[in-house]
């Protein structure tokens, strides 16, 4: 709710009201019964945290990407290569497909697959270390600095 309300930019009581009205609205029977004036004052107390405006901007900024990883596997296996004359020995060669999965901007489980050779995986071995080294150093910069770093 913080990310939404930092994002529609209205103050905390608008947003809390905006709510109540979108309750009785949207699920009249769950507001039966409800205060009103206590419900939009416990939901301005929740948005009023500040802890959690700024875990939830980081949240919101992390999902703000089209794609989101969610995992990879790399498949090896062997290809063979008939000649014309498939009773012949083929030839062989070893491949290795990386699958990326990863959810799209509704949330939906997608993947994609990428051709490798052994080159290709030194070089994406390679971005990966170099990534670590980038965040430990900007890590420790950024702690130095007493930055609140979310992880």
């Amino acid at each position: 709710m913080q990310s939404i309300q930092s994002t529609a930019h209205v103050d905390i009581e608008r947003f809390s009201s905006d709510v109540w009205g979108a309750l009785k609205e949207d699920s009249p029977d769950l507001a039966k019964g409800l205060d009103e004036e206590a419900f939009t004052k416990r939901v301005a107390q929740l948005l009023a945290t500040p802890i959690y405006l700024a875990e939830a901007k980081i949240a919101e900024i992390r999902r703000e990407i089209e794609r989101r990883f969610c995992g990879a596997r790399i498949l090896t296996d062997v290809r063979p290569a008939f000649a014309e004359d498939a009773t012949k020995r083929p030839a062989i060669t070893i491949m290795h497909t990386l699958e990326i999965t990863f959810h799209d901007d509704l949330g939906r489980h997608r993947e994609f697959y990428v051709s490798l050779d052994d080159e290709d995986l030194a070089t994406l071995q390679h971005a990966v270390e170099r990534a670590s080294v980038k965040k430990e150093t900007l890590t420790r910069l950024l702690k130095k600095a007493e930055f609140d770093l979310y992880e």
